[in-house]
């Protein structure tokens, strides 16, 4: 195991041991100890920031053993609630934060044993202000084709300046910030970004993009979003419908690519009665299933679609396939 994956197992051990094995409310620490110094913040690629701090024990604690001494820290956007909670012993925190908001982290640190009381540091704070121009951009969108391109669109504030607008994307994974290569236009303006597979590094990251306005008559501020590349997939539509009737109903099937992981692809068939003009939905979890309650005496329609899911994760679902006639 390399010392980074060591490191970063012991970032969520850490802080799930601190939450799950104080008999305590943090919140009720008295202040008593140092609090941490130093304190920075580094941005590195598109919205993500590492904040790291120094924090020595001590001298008249300097024989405590029997203590465990953590960091307590959270995240603030546009002075609302903390949020982003992590309890770790690690000097930092590396974390993806929304830079379309003004961003504050707050640092503590906390010291207990199960036998005595809480004891903290007073909190210290910083702040990432936002981008300062005005907002131009808006009803952005991303959709990953059936995992084989990214669309990236975007729409512009009919009353900003006139901009020529560039657009990055970025990994975790990548040394460094990507421009795009294949502009999607309207009329004569940059409207979107078309990224292939083969540009993205590995697909269950998530996809950290920036839409940077450039203008002589004023200052454009930058829109920043981010998303898991899983939760913006839109398959297309499965393949070939087979009907079979049985006594209880129908039995639906449909052909499906064989690069599709089964186990992450749920589909919903609607079935449209002619003869009443009306349509019910069912969801499967297979590429096939029985319909007990269809209308087998009149002539009918199915269609089907597909969703990718990943651990509650969805994606967006596809265009529905033609409609396929059987009675």
């Amino acid at each position: 195991m390399s010392g980074r994956l060591q490191q970063l197992l012991a970032f969520y051990v850490s802080g799930w041991l601190a939450l799950e094995a104080w008999p305590f409310k943090v919140e009720n620490c008295t202040v008593e100890l140092p609090a941490p110094t130093n304190l920075t913040v580094e941005l590195r690629g598109i919205g993500h920031v590492t904040c790291s701090w120094s924090w020595l024990k001590p001298q008249h604690l300097e024989n405590d053993t029997s203590s465990l001494y953590q960091y307590d820290s959270s995240f603030q956007f546009d002075g609302g609630h903390w949020e982003q909670r992590k309890i770790n012993s690690l000097l930092y925190r590396e974390e993806g934060v929304d830079r379309n908001r003004h961003v504050t982290f707050q640092v503590r640190v906390f010291v207990a044993n199960k036998t005595g009381p809480c004891r903290s540091s007073n909190w210290v704070s910083i702040s990432i202000p936002s981008d300062e121009g005005v907002a131009a951009v808006k009803n952005f969108t991303c959709v990953f084709y059936n995992f084989e391109y990214v669309n990236c669109t975007w729409d512009v504030d009919p009353t900003a300046p006139d901009a020529i607008y560039h657009f990055h994307y970025w990994k975790n994974t990548m040394a460094s910030v990507q421009n795009c290569s294949d502009y999607i236009y309207k009329g004569n303006r940059r409207a979107g970004c078309q990224i292939h597979r083969d540009k993205l590094d590995k697909l269950e990251l998530t996809l950290n993009s920036r839409v940077q306005g450039v203008s002589a008559r004023g200052k454009i501020k930058p829109f920043y979003y981010m998303l898991e590349s899983y939760a913006f997939v839109k398959l297309r539509p499965p393949g070939r419908i087979d009907v079979a009737r049985i006594r209880e109903g129908i039995n639906v099937s449909w052909e499906i690519p064989s690069d599709w992981k089964s186990h992450c692809t749920k589909y919903e068939v609607r079935v449209c009665s002619v003869k009443r003009n009306s349509c019910i939905d069912y969801t499967f979890q297979k590429a096939a299933g029985t319909i007990i309650d269809a209308d087998t005496k009149s002539k009918n329609t199915v269609q089907v679609r597909a969703m990718y899911d990943l651990c509650g994760s969805s994606g967006i679902w596809s265009e529905w396939t033609p409609e396929h006639y059987f009675d």
